[in-house]
């Protein structure tokens, strides 16, 4: 058994190092010396979910960090990456062409033979997802191995949310392991959901931990994590997980820029890419009202067709009646009378 957390005086199981072990490859099974020609990329998808200002972004940076010192010691370039606004495809794109592109590699400090990728879509809720992206996502490892000409490597996908059910199901079906750090306690759909995974006791700490740290922030750098595995001498795949804040990063925000070019602020570790018709993960107030009108339009246009629609069907019963009813006093009038 492991060592346990204390969380509000509660007692869980420390799986500190077990989340750590979960995001370490073994060089040789990741790096086999080009053995073959077949794509041996690994991905490791992840979800972080929290109330906001609970340390999601915290929690993010502090994982980048162990998994940069599990590889560069070895000689392996790691490029940390994540967006706030930018659309998953761009954010792709731009991360990768930050390893690909010399001058860009120098001047945030990469190593050329960068091929682990931390990829942080932060702020996911509610966003979207049209089915081209999904095919590009899930094919992220040949996308890597075109763009890159590398056929080894990890890539670490992380969608960082406020709300279990605001993020697309497709990445949630789709992640290996998941940390929360609250829950809201008004949140009754997610809290069924996650009761299910994390069991009621963890769940109600997780609620505990919501109110508490809304004014101490003592009470964040602690919560949850559900692996895909039970870990050696463990009775579950849920346990206690703890971290803390980073003092650097090297992690590089990848935002839209002002401009139609791309842009590196080196100091600030911030890559700005155009925007190209690109739509903001959070709409604006003009956007929003105009595809309001646009849905309220549409329902005046299909309740005027059913309106239309309906009427045709009186008249048509109608003129069908008034037939009948001819037809009666035709035969009534034809009738001879004894």
């Amino acid at each position: 058994m492991s060592k346990n957390i204390t969380i509000l005086n509660k007692k869980f199981p420390d799986f500190t190092q077990a989340y750590k072990d979960l995001l370490k490859f073994d060089p040789q099974e990741v790096w086999q010396l080009k053995t073959s020609g077949d794509n041996r990329i690994k991905t490791l998808p992840e979800v972080t979910l929290g109330t906001t200002a609970i340390g999601k972004s915290t929690f993010a940076k502090w994982s980048d960090t162990v998994i940069q010192e599990m590889y560069e010691p070895l000689g392996w370039g790691v490029l940390s990456t994540y967006t706030r606004d930018v659309k998953l495809l761009d954010f792709i794109k731009y991360s990768l062409k930050i390893a690909k592109d010399e001058n860009y590699r120098k001047a945030f400090q990469l190593k050329d033979n960068t091929s682990v990728f931390i990829l942080n879509f932060d702020d996911a809720t509610g966003y979207e997802v049209k089915n081209h992206e999904i095919k590009e996502f899930f094919g992220i490892r040949h996308l890597v191995e075109d763009e890159l000409s590398i056929r080894e490597g990890i890539i670490y996908p992380r969608f960082v949310t406020h709300d279990w059910y605001g993020l697309s199901k497709i990445f949630r079906r789709y992640t290996e392991s998941l940390v929360v750090l609250s829950v809201p306690p008004l949140d009754l759909y997610s809290r069924r959901h996650l009761i299910s995974l994390f069991g009621e006791e963890a769940i109600r700490t997780l609620q505990a931990i919501y109110k508490k740290a809304l004014k101490e922030d003592k009470y964040k750098g602690k919560g949850f994590v559900f692996l895909p595995y039970i870990p050696d001498n463990e009775e579950s795949q849920v346990g206690a997980i703890q971290f803390k804040p980073v003092s650097t990063s090297k992690t590089i925000l990848i935002k839209y820029g002002a401009t139609s070019n791309i842009e590196a602020d080196t100091e600030k570790r911030i890559l700005y890419v155009p925007r190209d018709d690109s739509v903001s993960l959070v709409e604006d107030e003009e956007t929003a009202l105009a595809k309001l009108e646009r849905k309220r339009k549409q329902d005046r246009e299909r309740q005027a067709k059913k309106r239309l629609k309906d009427k045709e069907a009186l008249e048509k019963i109608l003129r069908k009646n008034l037939d009948v009813e001819k037809e009666f006093v035709t035969q009534v009038q034809e009738t001879p009378v004894s």
